[in-house]
Parts: C-alpha cells; structure tokens; sequence
C-alpha cells in the first residue's frame, strides 16, 4: 500500500511540474518572457503564434518529468506510428502467453488428476479461446483506447481462469497453486506492451481475482494465503515498475525519433525550396535556362527531337534595348513581366515548360505538339501581344532602334 501511495504522489508531482512548464512555455510563446541583451526581461510582446510541432518536441525532451503524455498534437503522432507495431507485439506476446498458459496442462495431469477435464476445459474453451478472439482483433487493427481494454480484459480473463482451475484443486496441491499467479504479473506488465496506466488497472483487478480464488479456498492454509498474495503484490509493484520504466524509455526514444524525423523533414523542404529558386527567374517567375535546358534533355534523351513530338518556340521582344532606354529599367521590367504573363496564358498549361532564356527572350517547349498546334500557339501569343499598350511603346521605339544601327 506504501508502494501504490508513493507512486501516486510521483505521478501527482510530475503532473504540477508538468504543467508549470506547459504555463513557462505559453509566456515565452507569447512574449511575456523573451530575452534582451543576453539576459531575461518581463517586458510584454504580443505575439499570440502558436508553438511548432518541432517546439513541442523540443520543450517536451525539455521537460521529461516522468509522466507519461506527451502533448496533444505528439500524442496522436506518437499512437499513429506506433499503433501497428504495438499491436504487432501483442499479438505475438499474446500467442507465447497462451502457449506457455496451456504447457500448464502437463502439471494439471500429474498434480489435478481428478480435475484434469475440467482443467482442459477451462484452460481451451473459456480462456485460450477468447483470449486468441481478443489479440486477432488487436492485430487487426483498432482504436487505443480499445486495444488497451482488450489487453487488460485477456489478462482477467488468464487470470479468472487460473483462479478458477486453483479454487477446484483439491488436497496439497492447492497450497502451491497461489504462486503460480506471478507468471501472469510478469506476462500482462512486462511481456505485453500494455501502457502503465492499463497495466496498473489491471494488476489491482487481477489481485482481487485471485484473493477471491486464495483466500476463500478451504484447502489453503493461512500462511500459504498471506505468503502467495505478498509475493503476488511485489510482483505486481516491480513489474509496474519495469512496466512504467519502459514506457518512459519508449516514449523519449520517439521524441528523439521524431525530432529527428522533423529536422530530415524541415532539411528536404529548404532543399526543394532552394531548388525551386535556382530553376525559377526572379524577375517574371518563369523558368530559366537551367530548367529550360534540364527539360529539354529530358524530353530528348539527349538526342534531336522528332518534329511530330516536341516543338520549339522562341519568342524575341523587338526594340526592347531602345525601349528599356527611354522608358527606364522598371518599365523595362515591367514589359518582360507583362511579356511572360501573357506567354504563360496561351500555352497549354503545365505540360508546357515557359521559360525566360536571355534579356528578352523567351522559349516554349511544347511536349507532344506538332508543327500545327505549335504556330497556332505561336499566333496566338503574337495576337494577344499586340493589343497590350507595351507593344505600342516597342513600336514607338522603332526610329530610335534604327537611329542606333
């Protein structure tokens, strides 16, 4: 009882430490607390954003005050990438446990002769039976909380069955049989992943399943009862022990696991962000020649294409030098913008690659198109280009274009 109580006030203490930390990490999320000059102030910053997935893992490896939760968000993760696995040791742990649950038979045979059917019976059909019902669903797939359920209930259901085998034994036999109660401790808390929360459930219903079965049996003598149910209960302390150290164990190898995870995860988006810029031009956010030339050996192979499959447009703004002249480099800018936009509207959408490949030239790679379709593209951005007012301009343009040469 000092065990149980102890414990208790541990988990209390962790749950207040717990959330003063959560309230220590809200403040400094939220500006109360920041630092200033390499030391801390209370100087208030509003700023109401919300931790990251990767904040979280952080302050939770920050915390680790023993309690077995994690945050909300690392929590749902937590069960989603290791509900298979655990269901996966269950059902593997569950099926040992019921074979070595039933090897028992063979001392059902030498020491409960007169029980031996009725051993069978209870041991096959009302807990082998269920029992393999209940770690078949488990591996097939259900919800936590119902995996946890179903775990304690075959560890009740061992439990029952043992206490009812040992409440018929008769004779010497049943002075020992209250010792054999620990193999199922050791099986629910250690062998079986069950969550420390579920295993100490568990283990308070299992000892007053088998106090029921001890000490109610005629058979057994007061000092066989006190001493099996004591050693029944330490078993129990330090199995829950082992049982919550390992959960504890798991739990900081997944943060450190996801936390990795997340960096590896954060790493390949800067990379395909940074890929994205280097194939992309800045000024008319089309592509450039790196990604022109990149597509059109991967269109090719390398090798001419064939006219029937790809086509090539090549689009030059005329009087552009002059222009950008006498109307300034934004107006300048703002004609190649102007000229992009409205290239990337008449082709055929994203099986076309549009990209700026100079100054003011512009190419089309027309996957799959033929000499048809490609100058009906080609009119078609000639057509629009000559309603725009920087068309108008160009050709205004043109004296001075000819002054030059």
């Amino acid at each position: 009882m000092a065990a149980w109580v102890a414990h208790a006030c541990f988990q209390v203490i962790c749950w207040f430490r717990k959330c003063c930390f959560e309230s220590y990490l809200r403040l400094k999320s939220s500006g109360s607390i920041s630092p200033a000059n390499g030391h801390h102030s209370t100087s208030l910053i509003v700023n109401s954003k919300p931790l990251t997935l990767f904040q979280q893992v952080e302050a939770e490896l920050q915390l680790h005050t023993g309690t077995l939760s994690f945050a909300p968000d690392i929590e749902a993760r937590y069960e989603a990438e290791t509900a298979q696995a655990r269901n996966r040791q269950i059902y593997t742990a569950g099926i040992v446990a019921l074979l070595v649950f039933n090897a028992f038979l063979f001392n059902d045979y030498k020491i409960r002769t007169e029980i031996f059917y009725l051993a069978v019976l209870i041991r096959l059909l009302l807990v082998t039976l269920p029992c393999f019902v209940i770690v078949s669903l488990i591996q097939r797939g259900v919800s936590p909380l119902m995996r946890e359920i179903l775990t304690a209930s075959g560890c009740l259901i061992v439990t029952g069955g043992a206490s009812l085998i040992n409440w018929h034994t008769r004779g010497e036999a049943a002075t020992y049989s209250g010792f054999s109660f620990v193999l199922i401790l050791i099986s629910c808390n250690i062998a079986l992943p069950m969550r420390f929360k579920t295993a100490l459930i568990a283990s308070i219903l299992s000892a007053f399943i088998m106090a029921i079965g001890v000490f109610g049996h005629p058979f057994i003598p007061a000092i066989a009862q006190n001493s099996s149910m004591l050693i029944y209960v330490l078993c129990g302390v330090m199995t829950l022990l082992a049982n919550y150290r390992l959960e504890l164990a798991e739990r900081k190898s997944f943060l450190n696991y996801l936390r990795e995870n997340l960096r590896n995860e954060a790493m390949q988006e800067t990379n395909l962000a940074l890929q994205r810029m280097s194939n992309c031009d800045p000024l008319t956010g089309l592509s450039n020649r790196r990604r022109f030339d990149d597509a059109f050996l991967s269109a090719t192979g390398g090798h001419p294409a064939r006219p029937d499959t790809l086509a090539l447009l090549m689009i030059d703004i005329d009087h552009f030098k002059p222009y950008n002249d006498s109307f300034g480099h934004p107006a300048g800018d703002k004609c190649l913008q102007t000229v992009a936009s409205l290239i990337k509207e008449q082709v055929r959408g994203d099986k076309d690659v549009v990209a700026r490949i100079g100054g003011e030239e512009f190419a089309v790679l027309l996957l799959g198109a033929g000499i048809q379709e490609a100058v009906h593209v080609a009119e078609r951005v000639r057509e629009h280009w000559c309603g725009t007012d920087a068309n108008q301009r160009c050709d205004q343009c043109k004296h001075l274009d000819a002054q030059s040469r």
